[in-house]
């Protein structure tokens, strides 16, 4: 088709039975946005559209799970760009067919992970990620939006969340080498800091700046890392679990607070003060 066609979803929303639409092959198109809420576009039916194209010159083929698939296998062998599509609930990418004996897996090309708010997730080919269990099932979370509201850092205020990514697992830790970079879109738009919550719940600051947004400026670090990259905050780590940015909440200085009004005579009495009158005896 080459590009988005109203026309043959209409046609089959008036004639094709389920079954029908499960053949239908609506691959290598082009839907308007990178991450296509494709639950609308077919209104509700499982229809194949993977890959599809992420720019109207169809010139870079996205693959990914699908309101209908929303358990995508991460393919071998080559570099793959992952786009997680609008109405797709709690995406996973299968990496079993790649897993070595002690649960790791290595990356056999370039992997881009883009999710539906524009956070992304980028691994080098050769990247070697290893869990911390063995046995875990193979099902990687991509990049997903989690609700998180608050934060407390150590030695600071409680502060405001205004982006929350997890990547990895909720049961599982993960490393990482060489190291991945994480960008949260907007976030320094809103003079952000980032950190991350490890296993537990404990929250922890990235406090480390990158010299350079590049690889070898990652790998030069023992863990994290943050950059600002235009309205962006990029985060170079060599772990995957929950990452944040976060606007401190500032104490109230005092200036806007309403205090009752005492006389003056009053709170001179309080303190144990007198009060003294001076003035000139007026002449008759």
């Amino acid at each position: 088709m080459g590009g988005c066609s109203d026309i043959v979803v209409g046609e089959l929303s008036r004639s094709a039975t389920r079954r029908a639409w499960k053949e239908v092959d609506a691959a290598r198109n082009f839907w308007g946005s990178p991450s296509p809420d494709f639950a609308t576009i077919f209104r509700g039916h499982e229809v194949s559209a993977s890959p599809w194209y992420i720019d109207g010159a169809l010139t870079t083929l996205a693959v990914g799970p699908t309101p209908g698939e929303p358990v995508f296998e991460l393919p071998g062998g080559e570099d793959v760009v992952i786009v997680i599509p609008e109405g797709v609930d709690e995406p996973l990418l299968d990496v079993s067919s790649l897993q070595e004996a002690d649960g790791s897996f290595a990356l056999e090309g370039d992997v881009e992970i883009i999710a539906p708010n524009g956070a992304s997730l980028q691994l080098a080919e050769g990247t070697v990620v290893t869990p911390s269990e063995a046995d875990w099932d193979g099902l990687f979370v991509p990049p997903t939006v989690v609700s998180l509201t608050t934060v407390r850092p150590a030695g600071e205020p409680e502060s405001e969340v205004i982006l929350a990514v997890k990547v990895g697992s909720d049961d599982v830790s993960f490393e990482v080498d060489p190291a991945a970079r994480l960008l949260l879109p907007g976030a320094a738009k809103k003079n952000a800091k980032v950190g991350f919550i490890a296993p537990g719940g404990t929250f922890t600051a990235i406090t480390t700046q990158c010299a350079a947004d590049s690889q070898d400026a990652g790998n030069a670090v023992e863990r994290d890392c943050f950059i600002v990259v235009g309205d962006d905050i990029v985060i170079w780590t060599k772990h995957f679990t929950t990452f944040a940015a976060y606007t401190q909440v500032l104490a109230s200085s005092g200036a806007d607070q309403e205090f009752p009004f005492v006389p003056l005579t009053a709170a001179l009495a309080a303190a144990g003060i007198g009060l003294v009158v001076l003035g000139r005896r007026r002449e008759a």
